[in-house]
């Protein structure tokens, strides 16, 4: 029962950030002649998801019986000090941003994160972070039109220039 209660909590939390951000979105959904649909249109979908998420999160765990693999406390036994970079990373990730661009920047971070994270598999780390900052850097720079800094360091703003002229 303990832990029906922690996935009600958890859900509460996780949906109610999902609205307030999705509610939060109409404060800012003035005409722009670059966004089809609104400069709100894909922080509102963002929110969405995430309300989405959590929902399907909480009703999985609360209607499919756990197995016995799931009902160990795996990250009970997660020593402290294992825990501090997947916190640590993307604060260095945002206060770096300015200077190395965000085209870059998520080239470096996603697979130092993974690697954190525990994945081990130096091709398959790189092959996935790769496609997935590929997905991110496409979807944002040339359909939606997401500004991202280009980084005021030298080589790291070369890059993302030469980058986002390949782009357009």
């Amino acid at each position: 029962m303990n832990r029906q209660k922690t996935y009600l909590g958890e859900f509460i939390v996780t949906f109610g950030i999902g609205l307030v951000a999705f509610l939060q979105s109409f404060s800012f959904d003035d005409p722009i002649e670059l966004y089809r649909y609104g400069a709100n249109c894909w922080p509102a979908a963002i929110a969405i998801s995430m309300m989405v998420c959590s929902l399907c999160l909480f009703l999985y765990r609360r209607y499919v019986p756990a197995s016995s693999a799931d009902t160990e406390e795996e990250e009970d036994h997660i020593p402290f000090r294992r825990r501090i970079p997947v916190f640590v990373i993307p604060i260095i990730f945002v206060l770096l941003l300015p200077y190395i661009g965000f085209y870059a920047g998520i080239l470096i971070f996603l697979p130092v994160y993974a690697w954190f994270l525990g994945q081990r598999n130096i091709r398959k780390t790189l092959s996935v972070c790769f496609l997935i900052a590929a997905l991110i850097i496409v979807v944002f720079t040339k359909y939606l039109f997401v500004p991202f800094p280009v980084g005021t360091w030298p080589g790291f703003y070369e890059f993302n220039s030469a980058l986002v002229a390949f782009l357009y």
